[in-house]
């Protein structure tokens, strides 16, 4: 497993960073985790990028993303939901190291990102749209 350290004024931190085997070992992985990392670049094609960046919200993991981790999700917002980053290496990892400096702090947006996973992505959400949506588009055809 990768690690780097780097000096905090206070105390020496040792962060590690890991990266996942296979889609099956994600969720015994992520819950060992305090920030879910989207560092994609302007080119890349991150379609499956909404399934983890969901999957983090929804374990309620502070989320550090370039603008391209977050395409299709128009709805999070930096600083309300996630933190995002430019997308050099040295803006990614200014945020991450004050992301790891400051997690109590960024607390509410893991728990900002998880209701509105809750309230819009769930199955539940997602059943009740499309029953309001079957119910009015019935109503509007009466």
């Amino acid at each position: 497993m990768p690690e780097f350290r780097y000096l905090n004024r206070s105390h020496r931190a040792t962060f590690k960073i890991s990266f996942l085997p296979n889609r099956k070992d994600f969720v015994s992985h992520l819950k060992h985790a305090d920030i879910g990392l989207l560092p994609f670049s302007k080119q890349a094609v991150a379609g499956k990028a909404r399934n983890k960046v969901l999957d983090y919200f929804a374990c309620r993991k502070l989320v550090v993303s370039t603008p391209e981790g977050l395409r299709g999700l128009e709805e999070f917002h930096h600083q309300e939901h996630l933190l995002i980053s430019g997308y050099s290496a040295h803006e990614m990892v200014n945020v991450v190291l004050k992301a790891f400096e400051n997690l109590d702090k960024y607390e509410y947006l893991a728990e900002a990102a998880h209701t509105l996973i809750r309230d819009k992505h769930s199955w539940n959400a997602l059943v009740y749209q499309d029953y309001l949506y079957n119910k009015f588009k019935l109503f509007y055809l009466l």
